[in-house]
């Protein structure tokens, strides 16, 4: 067999790796160094033990490897293991599986841990291997706990004997997040060495129900010089009088683009096809994606798609020849949002409404059956005496967002985008398949009530999420939440909502997930609107369960008046807050920022216990919090919807002080150091005499915006923002001035200075500000708390480019959460 895999799975190792690197919520996890090793002589330098295999496998170390002489004539993979039990892993911990591998030829196996010896695998891959040695590395979370789980590698499945080589085994925990599942490699399987029972099943000794008259028989697979051949025959088999021959991938396969070149059978009563199918067998609806060419008439090919049990087709094509005596390409590309079907490279078919679009991965099959039943679709059934064959020269799949696996391939010509977590729920109605609804429960004695599920109701376009009196158990009040389904990690998180006031109530938008062994319990408070103080919003980060930078921040409107933006940006190494697009509070502590994937929850619920929330008051009524939008955006993704902050202009810089290092600035003049402010480290200048000036940044800049929060601190005094700054006789100056109460735009040129645009204002002392200055060609906007104070134009070319600076006079001031975009 030649089973060429795709860029992606040729460089397995390397993937691997990257996986590790760049999953949402693996960056900053700890090395595997760092944990132990739950696999015993991993190295092999002990010899053997404590690693067993199936009677008939030799083992032995070799050269420091452990190597497993596999016999051949086995039918599927876990007829042959090399094995280590007694595993102890924890539900819901996250572990890295590493190891080095190599096999006597190119060959698949499959890698299996299970942390039980009941229930399904924790983690189980199929895997190609080579004869050169490849260092693979897979994060994976485990099912269940106990002290009985194994790692072994499932070694049979192959006609041909062959020798397993292993080294440098660990599976530690303590992992990060596990990369997004995007299903299985691509690949293409051109049958050269014939069918890998690995890779592929082959059915046997069973038929599809009363409608087919023919029984599976592995008999009736072949292959030769590089072609598979199926048949259809008159071998009697079980309790059918016919025999047929089908192979099916081990794995499910999801969105992406699907191929074959095949030969098709000619008789009447016959069908011979390329499709993928999951169904309630698997434990799922009945999914379908068909071609299929009956052998009545082989010019012409049946294209379908079922969708949870109905058929959305059949679209019957005409392909404009004998298909049982020529060769005819068939391909879909199949999309969340699209499924198209392709004849010898040309589109046929073009399918857009959703309901017509299958969702569930799926195995992919080439059959070839009878049936004396179906008469109305296939024909009378004839058989013509002797064997009725499907050909295929190739079988190919090549996952969504990956590299065409061949030439001649239609993905070398489709962009095909790799599926993405990424969404944008307008609430037109509650799509439980993306949202769980929590009901007949509370979160504890802290709660003065319990979900309820009839207090979740999707209408109007919003999302209402209500509090009411009403007696559930033992409980007085009736609250509601939803829960992300899907686990999301790093990316951009918006909400569009609308609180509730009253005390002792609280709306709110986070991620929560729970604690493993060696992972801690994380959440992020996306918002909390505590409903005694509707002219603030609450944000935080909890990592076991403590808290680690709450803050408070002020609201444009209260809370309970009308709708509010709020966003977070979520990274390894940073956590900004928005509200109503503006950038209003940042953590950059690794130490404060969580690192798992986590659940998305909205909620409002109500207590009698938690200070901070006020004294509870019966509300009068029922209440409710309103959600019109909910986004997330993943890294590297699309903004989701117009006005989202993942459209926002890239970040130049950013500046907020946590760490207490202020390295990279440059200052002229005044006294500057961090100090605490409002509960965060602030960038301040405490001088109050003469011209304090610190500045950071790229000479080259020209276009760009410039946010950040000043505060003046000394009576009279004013604090202010430089841009294109060339050095200290050389920049424009946009300040807030308490002494003239006004907002005042500067130029600076060869050291004089100039006051160019003015607006008056009260500057309050001690009160931060948000500042805003847009720069592009000659003009500059400029803001104070979101409200545009200058609008002017130099009309003198002069001032360029250059960096960004702060500017006291005379006066100390306080500067924090400074960034600078395109």
């Amino acid at each position: 067999m030649r089973l060429r895999l795709g860029l992606a799975a040729t460089v397995l190792a390397a993937l691997a790796a990257s996986a590790l690197v760049t999953a949402p919520s693996s960056a900053q996890s700890a090395p595997a160094a760092a944990q132990e090793n739950l696999i015993v002589n991993g190295d092999f330098a002990e010899g053997v033990a404590p690693w067993t295999a199936t009677a008939g496998v030799g083992l032995e170390v070799v050269d420091g490897q452990l190597c497993a002489a596999i016999p051949g004539g086995t039918a599927w993979p876990g007829e042959l293991i090399v094995n280590q039990g007694d595993l102890a892993l924890t539900a819901g911990e996250n572990y890295t599986l590493t190891f080095t591998a190599r096999a006597s030829r190119t060959l698949y196996t499959q890698p299996v841990v299970r942390s039980t010896t009941a229930g399904s695998a924790d983690f189980a891959k199929r895997i190609q291997l080579t004869t050169t040695a490849q260092t693979l590395s897979f994060v994976f979370t485990a099912n269940a706990t106990g002290t009985a789980g194994y790692f072994r590698f499932n070694a049979g499945g192959h006609a041909q004997p062959w020798t397993l080589c292993m080294d440098d085994v660990s599976l530690t925990g303590g992992a990060g997040a596990p990369p997004p599942d995007l299903g299985p490699d691509s690949f293409v399987d051109e049958f050269d060495t014939g069918v890998d029972n690995v890779f592929w099943y082959t059915p046997d000794g069973y038929n599809n129900g009363s409608h087919q008259n023919c029984q599976f028989n592995a008999a009736n697979v072949a292959t030769s010089s590089g072609v598979l051949t199926l048949s259809l025959d008159d071998t009697p088999y079980g309790d059918r009088s016919y025999s047929c021959g089908a192979i099916q991938t081990s794995e499910r396969y999801g969105y992406g683009t699907y191929e074959t070149r095949m030969q098709a059978g000619r008789a009447s009563g016959t069908n011979s096809s390329l499709f993928s199918y999951i169904g309630p067998y698997n434990g799922y609806p009945h999914d379908e994606i068909d071609f299929e060419v009956l052998g009545k008439d082989p010019t012409n090919v049946d294209l379908n798609s079922w969708v949870n049990g109905s058929s959305r087709g059949p679209w019957v094509k005409d392909i404009g020849y004998d298909t049982s005596t020529q060769w005819v390409d068939f391909a879909w590309i199949w999309e969340p949002d699209r499924l198209r079907f392709y004849i010898n490279g040309q589109l046929v078919e073009d399918v857009t409404d959703p309901a017509d679009i299958p969702t569930n991965r799926q195995q992919v099959f080439t059959m070839i059956w009878g049936s004396d039943t179906l008469t109305g679709w296939m024909g009378e059934f004839v058989y013509p005496g002797a064997p009725v064959t499907a050909e295929y020269e190739y079988v190919a799949f090549t996952r969504a967002g990956d590299e065409c696996q061949f030439a001649t391939s239609v993905a070398c010509d489709v962009d095909v985008p790799p599926v993405t977590d990424s969404f944008v729920d307008d609430f037109d109605t509650l799509n439980t398949s993306r949202w769980a609804v929590s009901h007949g429960w509370n979160n504890g004695t802290v709660m003065n009530c319990i979900w309820d599920r009839a207090q979740v109701v999707a209408s109007g376009g919003a999302l209402n999420l209500s509090f009411a009196k009403k007696t559930i158990g033992d409980r007085q009040y009736a609250c509601s939440e939803v829960q992300h389904r899907e686990k999301l990690g790093y990316g951009v998180y918006e909400a569009r909502v609308k609180g509730v006031a009253g005390s002792g109530l609280m709306s709110s938008f986070f991620s929560w997930v729970g604690a493993g062994t060696s992972s801690p319990e994380e959440a992020i408070d996306f918002i909390k609107l505590l409903g005694v103080d509707t002219g603030r919003v609450k944000f935080d980060t909890w990592i076991n369960a403590q808290t680690q930078a709450a803050v408070f921040r002020d609201l444009p409107v209260p809370f309970d008046q009308g709708y509010i933006d709020y966003g977070v940006d979520w990274s390894a190494t940073r956590l900004d807050f928005y509200v109503n697009g503006q950038l209003v509070y940042s953590i950059t502590d690794p130490a404060k920022i969580p690192d798992r994937e986590t659940n998305m929850f909205l909620n409002i619920w109500g207590s009698e216990t938690t200070p901070e929330m006020g004294t509870f008051e019966d509300p009068g009524g029922t209440v409710t919090f309103q959600v019109d939008r909910v986004a997330y955006t993943a890294p590297g993704d699309d903004c989701q919807f117009t006005g989202s902050i993942a459209c926002a202009s890239t970040a130049l810089l950013t500046a907020d002080f946590e760490t207490g290092t202020t390295t990279g600035w440059t200052t002229v003049g005044g006294t500057w150091n961090t100090t605490p402010d409002e509960g965060s480290l602030v960038y301040r200048q405490t001088s109050t005499s003469g011209e304090a000036i610190a500045h950071t940044g790229d000479a080259t800049w020209q276009d760009y915006a410039v946010e950040l929060r000043a505060k003046v601190k000394t009576a009279n005094g004013n604090a202010g923002v430089l841009f294109r700054y060339a050095d200290a006789g050389n920049f424009y100056m946009y300040r807030l001035n308490a002494s003239s109460q006004r907002a005042e735009l500067y130029k600076r040129v060869d050291g004089t200075f100039t006051l160019v645009a003015s607006q008056p204002m009260t500057v309050y002392v001690d009160r931060f500000y948000d500042l805003r200055v847009e720069i592009t060609g000659e003009h500059v906007d400029a803001f104070v708390d979101d409200i545009q104070r200058i609008n002017w134009t130099n009309p003198v070319d002069q001032l360029n480019a250059g960096r960004i600076g702060l500017r006291t006079y005379s006066s100390g001031a306080h500067f924090d959460d400074i960034v600078v975009s395109s």
